[in-house]
């Protein structure tokens, strides 16, 4: 299997969610493969080409489930496993923050609070033109603009684009676990 966007969080909940059929190892390549194919000749000639494609960011799964049974309890599982970006995060989609152009008051996106006070600094330090006004924080774009763009699709986050993506709580990171080799022993 192969993680994408690995959060420590995230993999032990799946690990817990499949326990009762399957286990999880992720570590270091070698030990890894040294584990799995002790010399070449006491091996399975199946199992020495597995162990031989450990490689990058991969773990192995042993699961008394068939696949396509597995990948069935991963979708179920990996639900709902979003976080927020990091620097050197890359955008899967562009991010517009909209405001009411008669107030211009900023939003938070998931719940549809006000954004705090204490985080117009973050904002205006990550580029974004704000002000505070009645302790409400406002977008200070002249005449008839009414959003801000964060990102653009496929970019690769900055660490001030991921300060204002925390702040309005926009998650781009989607944990998941992709199953990319079988072996049926």
């Amino acid at each position: 299997f192969q993680l994408d966007n690995a959060r420590s969080a995230f993999f032990q909940r799946v690990r817990r969610d499949l326990s009762e059929s399957s286990v999880f190892f992720y570590g270091k390549n070698k030990v890894l493969q040294k584990a799995l194919a002790e010399s070449e000749d006491a091996c399975n000639d199946g199992l020495l080409e597995f162990a031989k494609k450990i490689c990058n960011n991969v773990g192995v799964v042993v699961s008394q489930l068939a696949r396509v049974d597995l990948e069935d309890r991963l979708a179920v599982s990996l639900q709902d496993m979003s976080d927020y970006g990091s620097a050197g995060s890359v955008a899967p989609y562009a991010v517009r923050v909209e405001v009411d152009p008669l107030t211009k008051v900023l939003v938070r996106q998931d719940s549809g609070e006000p954004v705090p006070a204490t985080a117009e600094p973050v904002l205006r330090a990550a580029g974004m033109p704000t002000m505070l006004r009645g302790g409400q924080v406002l977008l200070a774009a002249s005449g008839d603009v009414c959003h801000f763009d964060v990102c653009e699709a496929g970019q690769k986050l900055t660490v001030e684009q991921a300060k204002v993506l925390r702040v309005f709580g926009v998650k781009v990171d989607d944990f998941n676990i992709r199953l990319v080799e079988h072996l049926a022993l």
